[in-house]
């Protein structure tokens, strides 16, 4: 018995809707995040500075005290040879998932801790001059570092500048002219060499392009879908539902964020301030973006900015021009001197206490040569 027409009609018209909704489903679900042009490989340049680290994480093992002098300057000053080269010279394979594991922490982690022991002893021989090279040697190589674009390797800069900052401070007050103006010429130049953020950023989003796309992340994506049914605004969607008609949003969502990001990455942070949750698409939420880079942009900033005022300090002592013209990285204004002719930057906060310390993370209060904590130089000796 042949169906009547009308129900031949209806069937017709419920397979076409059927076959519709599939068709917008899978364009949904299909949905790419565009991906930058990117770093495939390295260069021959960036393996030797990876073997190099390798190296020096190997003289790290079992070492109670600082290492023989001679091994490890001369690990030093390939190294730095190599973080001095042009970029296109030494560039570094991005990353092919965000939470991929640095290749350069464990060296540079190994080189931090080598180079503050190999600091203390030189200063306690009164070679000012040799631990002061030694530092900078050490900020240069963490400055290259972050052209992996890798967020734990732009972050090693801070994290170097932090671990050298009272052992130059101390300088300034206890060394020469010598050791002034080695200090006074090579931190403004560390400063300039850092990589660029929006091109780690680019890094990054090639990364997470390329995660999206992989069908095994995905389905670890929907199946933490229920933990994200528990932020505000989202627990009345479900998670086949998410997958099947609210990808593509999710992915324009996350191509927004990342232009936004963007476009103010390299801006002052005292002028675009800390971040806060703009979006409530789950995906941006998950990958946590304006609130990592924004902090980055913070610590690597302030870093910078405390460097160049033990260079400005370094050099009103030692009577040669510091550079009046050098822009403090957190304001992007010039720098300001007390009445004493100390240096001082405004600090995260961007208002101007006179040049008053206040804890050694400079929140709402002035930045000046020396870390302080509760008003009071931070004690440091070798």
């Amino acid at each position: 018995m042949r169906p009547s027409r009308p129900i031949l009609g209806v069937l017709l018209l419920a397979l076409g809707v059927i076959g519709a909704v599939g068709v917008f489903a899978w364009s949904n679900v299909s949905a790419r995040l565009p991906a930058p042009e990117v770093p495939q490989s390295d260069t021959r340049e960036a393996e030797a500075f990876l073997q190099l680290l390798s190296r020096v994480q190997a003289l790290l093992q079992g070492a109670e005290d600082a290492p023989p002098s001679a091994e490890f300057e001369a690990l030093v000053a390939d190294l730095d040879a190599l973080a001095s080269l042009p970029e296109d010279r030494m560039t570094f394979a991005a990353i092919r998932y965000p939470d991929e594991s640095s290749r350069l922490k464990p060296g540079l982690d190994a080189l931090r801790n080598l180079v503050v022991r190999r600091v203390r002893s030189l200063l306690r021989g009164g070679q000012c001059e040799k631990a002061a090279q030694l530092a900078m040697s050490a900020l240069r190589i963490a400055a290259a570092a972050g052209r992996t674009g890798h967020r734990d390797d732009v972050l090693q800069f801070a994290l170097m500048s932090q671990a050298l900052a009272k052992p130059l401070a101390w300088m300034v007050d206890h060394c020469d002219k010598g050791a002034w103006q080695l200090m006074a010429n090579g931190l403004p130049q560390i400063v300039e060499s850092l990589p660029s953020l929006a091109e780690a950023l680019e890094r990054e989003q090639a990364a997470v392009s390329r995660a999206l796309a992989d069908p095994r992340v995905r389905e670890r994506l929907r199946e933490d879908y229920d933990l994200w049914g528990q932020r505000p605004g989202h627990g009345e969607m479900s998670a086949w539902a998410f997958w099947a008609y609210g990808w593509r949003k999710q992915i324009k969502a996350l191509e927004k964020e990342f232009q936004r990001i963007r476009e103010t990455v390299n801006e002052p942070f005292a002028k675009v301030g800390p971040a806060f949750q703009e979006s409530e698409e789950p995906l941006v939420v998950r990958l946590g973006l304006d609130e990592t880079w924004r902090e980055q942009m913070g610590l690597r900033q302030r870093a910078a900015s405390r460097l160049l005022l033990i260079a400005l300090e370094s050099a009103r002592r030692a009577g040669v021009n510091a550079g009046t013209s050098l822009k403090d990285p957190l304001t992007g204004e010039p720098f300001h001197q007390r009445k004493d002719g100390t240096w001082y930057s405004l600090g995260v906060d961007g208002l101007d206490q006179g040049g008053q310390p206040g804890d050694v993370f400079g929140d709402g209060y002035d930045l000046v040569y020396r870390d302080y904590v509760s008003g009071k130089p931070a004690e440091w000796s070798p």
